[in-house]
């Protein structure tokens, strides 16, 4: 057995096609199973999607057997204020060989200053799931994948929404500090806990600041009572593009909630992103029984689930 490592290997089109051929196999691509293309072209909009991840290359018997992805988290780095990174995906043909591609990832990100390295794998995904743990990685949480392409009409009734004005800013930014007073990265004593409570209101800065594609505010007069955030982006296909489309974040301030504003927010977000993308994708967190009871309500159904875990590299 013999590891390629690489970091400009989706420039390399004989390396890159191979590699096509071992992910149309892969049973953990994601959107299988909705009727959304083939195989090829699933493992193909995959691959693409993973353009930007380093990459190791398990090969023996004259083929590829093993695959790993790992990549920087700069937007978490910028946040905690120290390198973070992720494992995309591992892809391997034995239980022995994800944990030792596992094993080199660790010791790459180490080597080259990592210090937290995050990876998340499906549900049935055991192999790599204890891959991860006898490397050292530690259960972080787990989320269900929920999706939905039915259509809402244009002319569905939704209720009144307002658009965002700068002046609400720093009332919605207190409404997501309240709604979300912990993350995934709250139980992770490396980390700076009062970064992981912002974590959220950061995200929404972002948001408003023009990563979102979408933003509506319900208000009681001039004051905001909850914000609604969605965007979408593009899978490369051959020869097409799929449109994902996601409801980014959404909150209603706590003293507001159980009002029907949640509701109006989902339905809102359904006619936008129905006219919008093909698809729509949820990760809700599994304890989060309010917002997956109001995605359920307004017709997502389940897809898959991921387990998170995490990793500290530092001294």
């Amino acid at each position: 057995m013999t590891l390629q490592e690489s970091s400009n290997w989706f420039q390399n089109g004989e390396m890159r096609q191979e590699i096509l051929r071992v992910l149309v196999g892969y049973p953990y691509k994601p959107y299988r199973g909705l009727g959304l293309g083939t195989d090829e072209m699933l493992a193909h909009a995959f691959l693409t999607s993973l353009a930007g991840s380093r990459l190791v290359v398990a090969r023996g018997q004259g083929r590829i057997r093993g695959l790993a992805f790992y990549q920087d988290l700069p937007w978490e780095s910028r946040l905690f204020r120290v390198r973070m990174g992720k494992i995309s995906a591992i892809v391997a043909d034995s239980p022995d060989l994800a944990s030792h591609l596992v094993g080199t990832v660790v010791g790459n990100c180490r080597s080259e200053g990592v210090r937290h390295l995050s990876a998340e794998t499906e549900f049935p995904d055991l192999p790599t799931a204890h891959a991860l743990e006898r490397a050292g990685f530690r259960l972080d949480e787990t989320r269900l994948i929920l999706y939905r392409t039915e259509k809402l009409s244009p002319e569905a009734e939704i209720g009144e929404l307002q658009d965002y004005r700068p002046s609400y800013r720093q009332d919605l930014l207190e409404i997501a500090r309240r709604s979300f007073p912990t993350s995934r990265y709250s139980t992770d004593p490396h980390l700076d806990q009062r970064a992981a409570r912002t974590l959220y209101s950061k995200w929404l800065a972002d948001g408003l600041d023009g990563r979102a594609d979408f933003v509506k505010v319900v208000t009681d007069g001039d004051k905001p009572l909850g914000f609604l955030l969605c965007r979408k982006f593009v899978e490369e296909m051959p020869e097409s593009q799929l449109v994902v489309g996601v409801q980014d974040l959404m909150a209603v301030a706590p003293e507001h909630q159980g009002q029907g504003l949640g509701q109006r927010f989902a339905r809102a977000a359904w006619q936008w992103l129905s006219a919008n993308s093909t698809v729509h994708v949820a990760r809700i967190p599994s304890d989060r029984f309010v917002p997956l009871a109001v995605a359920v309500s307004v017709g997502y159904r389940f897809h898959s689930g991921k387990v998170g875990f995490r990793l500290w590299l530092g001294d």
